[in-house]
């Protein structure tokens, strides 16, 4: 079978597989209240709109305070703690997860977005080795909107090379949109641990960096996701979550937010899964 063919074969069983999963999963899990929100995987091509330039945009700087959620407040006020305000884009801090732009690596990654060959779909609507994309799509949340891309600079940093790279969601418009996993097999019982590397580029908007990162483990297939939420800005951090297996398959995902026409940039990169604090070698469908 050529590469074309396995591609296309790729993309239809994850396709199947992403609209199992979010009919029964993700609207819980980002869709908020007001009008309806559907949940839509998103896969290339998408040339009719392309994602750049945004249409049936909303103007920056009309949401109110009032309007968004307490997550997002919660976000806007992490920036403010944190003394992030005021220091645009990428911080030239040392975090012990990274250096400013570079990402260290640590051990026990089952999941680091490098391999080339892994990476699937096209600039604005790429995927990685199963790990499928998603967005949200109604009322200010418009799907089309959304960029998944491979980052070879934010993550790599001062080791950019094609060889290295993590996983870049974006838009200046509302955006509410993730990656989930390939299903990870484990035993009714297990505890799964999951570590994630994230970083949320600073725009510095006072007052309106309501933008954050979450991570979603869903304990079996066709249950609800557990999450925690990272507001760390600028710089290189993580999320850690633990939930105990209900079933044979979980699910984790990883999911950008942010209810602002305004541009918001996340990466993630080098994930680690422990089932009973033992290292899971690969999550990768």
């Amino acid at each position: 079978m050529s590469r074309t063919s396995h591609t296309v074969a790729r993309t239809l069983s994850l396709l199947a597989l992403m609209m199992l999963l979010l009919a029964v999963e993700a609207p819980a899990a980002l869709a908020q209240s007001g009008p309806t929100v559907t949940i839509k995987p998103v896969v290339a091509p998408r040339r009719s709109p392309a994602p750049i330039p945004h249409t049936s945009v909303i103007p920056g700087g009309t949401l109110q305070a009032g309007d968004v959620g307490p997550l997002s407040t919660a976000a806007n006020a992490a920036a403010t703690a944190q003394g992030s305000v005021g220091k645009p884009g990428v911080l030239q801090t040392e975090t012990g997860v990274g250096s400013g732009i570079t990402l260290y690596h640590p051990d026990d990654v089952c999941n680091d977005f490098n391999a080339a060959a892994r990476w699937d779909g096209e600039t604005w609507t790429n995927y990685f080795a199963g790990w499928g994309t998603y967005a949200a799509d109604g009322g200010i949340y418009q799907a089309k909107n959304v960029t998944f891309d491979r980052e070879r600079v934010v993550g790599p940093g001062n080791r950019y090379s094609n060889s290295q790279s993590s996983m870049k969601i974006a838009s200046n418009q509302p955006y509410e949109a993730g990656i989930m996993s390939p299903p990870i097999t484990v035993r009714r019982g297990d505890v799964v641990r999951v570590r994630a590397a994230y970083l949320i580029y600073n725009h510095d908007t006072p007052g309106r960096n309501w933008d954050y990162v979450s991570m979603g483990i869903i304990p079996n297939i066709g249950e609800t996701a557990s999450y925690v939420q990272g507001y760390q800005r600028g710089e290189w951090a993580i999320l850690e979550h633990e939930i105990e297996a209900t079933g044979s398959r979980v699910v984790i995902m990883l999911q950008g937010h942010s209810p602002d026409a305004i541009n918001s940039n996340v990466y993630f990169d080098n994930v680690q899964i422990y089932v009973n604090d033992r290292p899971r070698g690969n999550c990768r469908g």
